[in-house]
């Protein structure tokens, strides 16, 4: 019979087995039992699982950003040495203590030779046994050192046990200049003491955690013997870092599980029908039992079709075995392995050979050793592949080769370099991005404090860059900025760093010592290179100016992220002069900078402490002087300045993203305000505006929705205005939000119309109901000498497209006559009554405004 077969027909008799015994037992009182019990055990087992998965994930993300800190230090300590050959131990002499300072938490940071010898431990306090080592000779650390210096980038060893006493694990980063090995940077942390600083307090409290080197047992929070006693209750995850990763287990403790069980007393009154539910239990463990011992003789018979190359080699390390893939992948064939195939050959370089072999030799049972490493293949290429390799051992223990698991992981190492890359670097220009040049300032203004030393940092913005994209397309504007990169990193190659910012926006640090006279030097020559014409357009080569703003430390900062915002605000004030001008960070850009963040601060509060309010300019039919809406207009009710008008407050809160909250409220307060004079009798509609920021961030219709229902009031007494220029600037994203808004039954009116040039066609998608005509071509009606065909314009086409119009700014009889012949009714300015508080509004609606419009 085919294998197939044959397993599934013992599969088949297995099955109707075990469903027959089952079926009699499960009828009449099994089913009760579990309907009544599953229900409550899977939630609260859910939800003890996911509260250990989430203490889990905390812990696991705690520990990631402390690895990613330290190795982040070794990466930029050994970046700088490369960057100073001169006297690479000196330079790691200063690193490691400027290191070991800022970044508490090292056991050692050493210096290593290129023969793996320990040269120099720092500090040498309590680390002195470890002074003189050869790493070469310490089987555990070998491996991570080989692989450093093999890849040329950051390996963490497995956990060792240390030379200098107790135990731990070792980062290494080997150090070149012109491909030459000139050391290694070696880090060492002892375990407890590294995990101690960033364990919670809960893990003790409530949880065990196991830290796992592989199957090693690195860590245990607490010893108890109850641990396993709720089958599958346990949380793994993760942890990579340098080549090397570890898990974390998290068990419930003693004390959780008892409460855990307690919850479940009230099951002893069914112990009855428990006994009977322990036959079905049992036939159903025969089933699981008989489908585990299926499943394994099924894997075994399919274990030739793993996607791995699988490699045996006797105790001389001659090849016994290799599976399709591997011979396939590698180039050999069965007359090869006849012949014999040196496993140690393919895997290592010559002179790694009698290392590598102690320490295979060396593998204890059960356990394996992982390396990434380059397989040489017959024809003598290279491959990266991750090599897992495990001793076979005899019925004495005694070793009798080894079993490798090989996995070609080429493409997802150039995939990681890519991201890395991606990560640090920006697409455009190549150049660093926001975020590595951000840590690089952070790293050398340590350094600069430290050694006393100045740096300069300057910002720089192409001037007009955003008409080259809009006139020239992207794809021109992008070679632009390349061009200005290269240009910049070749100014910039033996005195600093250069970065890209985004967007048009360039940064430079500046770590080489210079004086005011030859940083203005420097300045001028970034000046002078950046206005050169860029020849990458055909019809003709490209020239823009360049704004710079800058700051130096120690003059004008006390922090890396102050030196950072304060040339930022010289750039900004050099933009604002028009320009083409480098500006250098003065004591009134600061006062500006501490007058903004007051404001800043303030503006944030004023929500809190209920400092906005709403004044309201009455809508008028003008032509009988009937009260017919009012236009709610914010202020902000300083508590030293008086009133502020919105001018002076809304750009501000859209760009500290306050904007849908104050935004949120002016629509609440209106709406309150709408329904307590509906309350007293007083039928009318109430305008609110509305920022573009609001119609962006797409909170805008829930806002409104959960005002109208709070306060009962009808959509169509609320309208909401919108200004033409800042609508016209997504018309697609607006119209979504404007079509659902007009689907509940709002008003949408458009702010200040005639002003924004919106094309018809727009004008014609957009829901709009009203046409508010801008003040400005109201002023000349009612005049022999003013130009009204504007304004008539507007009243034509909103007729035309079946829309009502509201004139802004009404100040004279003359004005409002002329608007009534041309069939604009509705009017709203000084004629008839400024903007006002609510109370005062209230007397108007309760006297009327006769007292008010003159009658002709």
């Amino acid at each position: 019979m085919p294998l197939h077969g044959a397993w599934l027909g013992d599969y088949r008799r297995s099955k109707r087995k075990a469903l027959t015994s089952a079926v009699l037992v499960v009828l009449g009182t099994a089913m009760l039992v579990l309907i009544l019990l599953a229900a409550q055990f899977k939630e609260n087992t859910e939800s003890l699982q996911e509260a250990m998965q989430t203490q889990l994930y905390e812990t696991s993300a705690r520990l990631r950003v402390a690895l990613d800190e330290y190795e982040t230090v070794i990466e930029l300590m050994a970046i700088d040495i490369e960057e100073n050959p001169d006297d690479p131990v000196e330079h790691y002499r200063f690193e490691a203590a400027t290191a070991y300072e800022v970044m508490p938490g090292f056991q050692a940071i050493n210096w290593v030779g290129p023969d793996g010898t320990i040269e120099i431990v720092y500090p040498p306090e309590g680390n002195a046994g470890a002074l003189g080592a050869n790493l070469n000779q310490v089987v555990p650390a070998a491996a991570a050192f080989q692989n450093a210096l093999a890849t040329g980038e950051t390996h963490a060893s497995e956990v060792l046990t240390l030379l200098q006493g107790g135990r731990g694990f070792a980062l290494y980063r080997p150090v070149t200049w012109n491909g030459e090995l000139v050391g290694v940077v070696n880090a060492v942390f002892k375990v407890e003491e590294f995990f101690g600083r960033f364990l919670g307090d809960q893990i003790g409290e409530r949880y065990i955690l196991r830290v796992l080197d592989d199957e090693q047992l690195v860590l245990e929070t607490s010893d108890s013997s109850a641990v396993d006693k709720l089958d599958g209750i346990v949380a793994r995850q993760e942890v990579g870092f340098a080549y090397q990763s570890w898990t974390l287990v998290l068990l419930p403790r003693d004390e959780l599980i008892n409460a855990y069980r307690s919850q479940f007393a009230g099951g002893i009154l069914l112990t009855g029908v428990i006994v009977l539910i322990l036959g079905v239990l049992t036939y159903v463990l025969i089933l699981r039992h008989q489908r585990v011992k299926l499943s394994e003789k099924r894997f075994r018979d399919l274990s030739g079709l793993l996607p791995d190359m699988v490699i045996e080699a006797d105790r001389d390390f001659v090849v016994t075995y290799m599976n399709k893939l591997a011979m396939d992948t590698l180039g050999y064939d069965s007359a090869s392995l006849r012949e014999g195939i040196d496993l140690l050959h393919i895997l290592v370089r010559d002179d790694e050979i009698p290392l590598v072999r102690r320490q295979y030799e060396a593998i204890g049972p059960g356990r394996s050793m992982k390396q990434v490493r380059k397989i040489l293949m017959r024809d003598g290429g290279l491959s990266s592949c991750d090599v897992t390799v495990g001793a076979i051992h005899d019925t004495n223990g005694g070793f009798s080769g080894v079993r490798c698991v090989v996995r070609d992981i080429s493409d997802i190492l150039d995939a990681e370099r890519k991201l890395r890359r991606l990560a640090t670097t920006n697409e455009v220009t190549n150049l660093p991005n926001r975020k590595l040049f951000l840590d690089i300032l952070s790293f050398e203004f340590r350094k600069a404090r430290n050694h006393n030393a100045g740096i300069w940092l300057v910002a720089l913005d192409v001037d007009h860059f955003k008409e080259i994209n809009e006139a020239k397309g992207h794809a021109i504007g992008d070679q632009f900025l390349r061009e200005t990169g290269e240009r910049l990193d070749r100014l910039c190659d033996k005195v600093g760093f250069v970065a890209s910012m985004g967007a048009d926006e360039f940064a430079v640090l500046i770590t080489e010592q210079m004086d005011d006279e030859r940083f203005n030097e420097f300045i001028g020559q970034v000046n002078a290179e950046l206005n050169q014409p860029v020849p990458i357009d055909q019809d003709e080569p490209l020239k823009l100016g360049v704004s710079m703003g800058y700051a130096h430390y120690p003059e004008d900062a006390d922090s890396a992220e102050q030196l950072f915002t304060h040339a930022t605000a010289a750039l900004y004030s050099a933009k604002a002069q028009g320009g083409g001008v480098q500006q250098g960070f003065t004591a009134e850009i600061s006062s500006k900078l501490i007058k903004r963040k007051t404001r800043e601060e303030e503006l944030k509060q004023a929500l809190v402490r209920d400092e906005f309010v709403l004044f309201y300019q009455p809508l008028v039919d003008a032509r009988g002087g009937e009260l017919v809406g009012a236009e709610a207009l914010i202020r902000w009710q300083h508590p030293t300045e008086g009133l502020v008008g919105p001018f002076e407050f809304i750009p501000l809160a859209e760009e500290l993203g306050l904007i849908d909250d104050i935004g949120a409220w002016a629509v609440r307060a209106a709406t309150a305000q709408l329904a307590d004079w509906n309350s007293i009798g007083h039928k009318l509609h109430v305008s609110v505006n509305v920022s573009a920021k609001q119609l962006d961030q797409g909170r805008l219709g829930m806002d409104v929705a959960s005002a109208l229902a709070e306060y009962k009031v009808h959509p169509s007494d609320l309208w909401l205005e919108i200004t033409e220029s800042l609508l016209m600037k997504d018309v697609d994203k607006a119209t979504r939000t404007l079509d659902w808004l007009k689907q509940q039954g709002i008003s949408i009116a458009i702010d200040d119309f005639g002003t924004g040039y919106s094309s018809l066609a727009y004008l014609n998608r957009l829901p709009i109901d009203v046409l508010k005509i801008d003040r400005s071509f109201v002023a000349p009606s009612g005049t022999s000498a003013g130009d009204t065909r504007v304004t008539e314009s507007i009243i034509d086409l909103a007729r035309n497209l079946s829309m009502d119009t509201v004139a802004e700014g009404v100040e004279t009889v003359q004005q409002r006559n002329y608007l009534i012949s041309r069939g604009c009714n509705v009017q709203q300015g000084y004629l008839f009554s400024r903007p006002i508080p609510a109370m005062d509004f209230e007397l108007i609606l309760q006297r009327g405004l006769e007292e008010i419009i003159e009658q002709d």
